[in-house]
């Protein structure tokens, strides 16, 4: 422990040093040193606490874990925290090792540390929905307390900690498939068995030259582990998947004989192992079924329409130091009429940048609220402030129609238009909210969140993804942002000589619209795009580290800015809605796709299939996008490269 310390206060003084360097490359790298220390930094504070044990040995949701010790110091403080450091061991998966799971908030007594075993902490260990399954944890516990000179107390259980954690009861459909799993794996043994009365399962009958007999199991021994898993019936005698010679522990009378057994003949033969084979053909089979639709005209002209508005883009973005601001640069030239006021193009000047600026250090400190005690931030309010704070403005101006002269009725015609696009939104973000349970934005980050044993099971990866898993809700949350391609009637304006009185309204309307697709671009990578999780990191260890929320906070607005810049793209590729059509448009198109796609997230959370099917859903939608996405790049890249466009005949039109 001296050692640490001491190597962590000289890499400390270290960065400090570097960062107050006069030189810019000395700072890069002291900001670096930090940054490491703040990603791995050592657990400070003596070893004083004496714990004895941890009890009880087996859990269940709503019970509680006692860690027992002797003349704690409890005082005023009356939290400490807990860290479970160790190996989950789990039936027919990949144990999670080198696990880290922190509680902040245990209850601290003169004699105990006691931990509430809440769905979201039982969900760490025995992960969530269909995936949860009886966990043993394998390793050490620690206890920090804090004190009132900053520096906490800490201790550990001397011995290795053994804990079982049950998950609550799954489906039946769910249940019945770990039962024939679990008699499989007893096919596979050469034995017939039934559950102890007190954990395990009791060897009936053993069959001659079964893996079983090989490893000198009888009949009466009662089998009470596989690997480092403790058996507590059929179900966890299914081996991992690369497990070559499993070691089964069984007790004979007073004696605990460990042997190991081999797995051939047993087989998981899961629907998993054919993910990748299944995403391959299923995004080529919908590849060639787009080539041959009828929707692969309306593709073919929403790809001449982006490299026509491309193309003179080209030599701009050449020149322009930034791609992006040449980007939004063209919002405002689109949106600067040669007829607006002074007061109205030094507003819309500097409208996009402000946008941008707010609501990305906004959005960007959501990653934060759980380390200052603020995670009970919703979606819904956002959503609903930001909806609210639009219809507002819209009254205000008349919306689409700020450039003529207000008037009540005009005014509340403009608000139900934009009442009318925001249906789909709504209905989107319900489909979630049916999903995750709760409205809260760190149950349905924790909704997104793999928690398989291995890296690529961990995280926020794109096939745990809403938007992956639900594409069709996600295509609802974009007609949302449709306000974006609305545009006035010129049949209905007003000529230009008597707008002299409209002020500055087309100018905070379009402050307002802008606004809003930033926020809505925002909500879309926190309810559909894994928001800030990293993938490959578990969300508590992530929660944990400030240099890692730190990268989690810049993959989240990255995610929120391609949003945006995706509709961008769709201004300069799509034709505008007329105004006088929007309410129209949204009632006989946008509104009956929504309820639509309503009744089929009821379904199908009613229905809800297992875990292993939504990830072969989710294998194909992100394949076959990743494809699409290609070739439309490729085929976008050359037409812009090229010095005259190249027209081909589409055999299939």
């Amino acid at each position: 422990m001296a050692s640490w310390a001491v190597s962590f206060s000289f890499f400390l003084r270290l960065g400090a040093r570097l960062l107050a360097a006069p030189r810019r490359p000395g700072r890069w790298l002291g900001a670096t040193v930090l940054g490491l220390l703040g990603c791995g930094s050592p657990r400070p504070g003596p070893e004083l606490l004496a714990l004895v044990e941890v009890v009880p040995a087996e859990v269940q949701p709503g019970d509680r874990l006692e860690i027992l010790g002797s003349r704690l110091p409890s005082g005023e403080t009356t939290t400490a925290r807990v860290s479970f450091r160790g190996t989950l061991w789990r039936p027919g998966r990949e144990p999670v090792e080198r696990a880290e799971i922190l509680v902040d908030d245990a209850s601290l007594t003169r004699d105990r540390v006691s931990v509430a075993i809440t769905d979201e902490l039982l969900a760490r260990f025995v992960g969530r929905g269909d995936d949860a399954l009886h966990t043993t944890f394998v390793g050490a516990v620690e206890v920090e307390i804090p004190t009132a000179t900053g520096m906490p107390v800490r201790g550990s259980v001397k011995q290795e900690v053994r804990i079982d954690l049950a998950p609550r009861p799954p489906r039946d459909a769910v249940a019945d498939a770990r039962a024939a799993e679990g008699e499989r794996a007893l096919a596979w043994l050469g034995v017939e068995a039934s559950p102890g009365g007190t954990g395990g399962v009791v060897v009936e009958r053993v069959t001659e030259e079964g893996p079983a007999a090989r490893a000198g199991v009888q009949a009466g021994d009662r089998i009470e582990r596989l690997d480092g898993l403790t058996v507590l019936g059929p179900g966890d005698l299914v081996p991992r998947p690369s497990a070559q010679a499993p070691v089964l522990g069984y007790r004979r009378g007073d004696q605990v004989v460990d042997a190991a057994v081999t797995t051939a003949g047993f087989r998981p033969g899961s629907l998993r192992d054919l993910v990748p084979a299944i995403a391959v053909l299923g995004a080529l089979a919908i590849v060639l079924a787009l080539r041959a639709a009828r929707p692969m005209r309306f593709a073919s002209w929403a790809e001449l329409r982006l490299v026509g508005q491309a193309s003179p883009r080209a030599v701009r973005l050449g020149e322009a130091r930034s791609w992006i601001v040449e980007a939004v640069r063209s919002i405002v030239r689109e949106d600067d009429g040669p007829g607006a006021s002074p007061a109205s193009r030094g507003w819309l000047a500097y409208a996009p940048h402000v946008v941008f600026v707010t609501v990305s250090v906004t959005f960007g400190a959501l990653p934060f609220a759980g380390m200052v005690g603020a995670s009970q931030i919703d979606v819904a309010t956002l959503l609903l402030a930001s909806q609210t704070a639009l219809l507002l403005v819209g009254l205000a101006t008349c919306a689409w129609s700020a450039d003529r002269r207000w008037s009540l009725g005009r005014a509340l015609r403009a608000t139900f238009r934009l009442l009318s696009l925001a249906v789909p939104t709504f209905v989107a973000a319900l489909c979630v909210v049916l999903r995750s349970g709760s409205v809260r934005a760190a149950e349905v980050l924790a909704a997104q969140a793999g928690a398989g044993a291995s890296w690529l099971e961990a995280g926020g990866w794109p096939w745990t993804w809403n938007a992956a898993r639900n594409p069709l809700v996600f295509a609802v949350f974009a007609l949302g942002l449709a306000t974006t391609l609305v545009e006035p009637d010129d049949t209905a304006r007003e000529p230009l000589a008597t707008r002299a009185d409209r002020g500055l309204r087309p100018a905070l309307f379009f402050l307002a619209e802008w606004t809003h697709v930033f926020v809505l671009a925002a909500l879309g990578a926190l309810l559909f795009l894994g928001g800030w999780l990293v993938p490959g990191l578990p969300a508590d260890r992530q929660a944990a580290s400030l240099g890692w929320t730190v990268v989690g906070t810049v993959l989240f607005l990255l995610k929120a800015w391609s949003i945006v810049l995706a509709v961008v793209a769709a201004r300069w590729t799509f034709p505008r809605i007329r105004e006088g059509l929007v309410a129209r448009v949204a009632w006989t198109r946008f509104a009956p796709i929504a309820a639509l796609v309503l009744v089929v997230a009821i379904a199908w959370e009613r229905l809800r299939p297992a875990a292993v099917v939504e990830l072969v859903v989710a294998a194909v939608v992100l394949s076959s996008g990743a494809l699409v996405a290609a070739l439309v790049g490729v085929r976008v890249a050359r037409a812009l490269r090229s010095p005259r466009p190249r027209l081909s005949l589409n055999p299939f039109l």
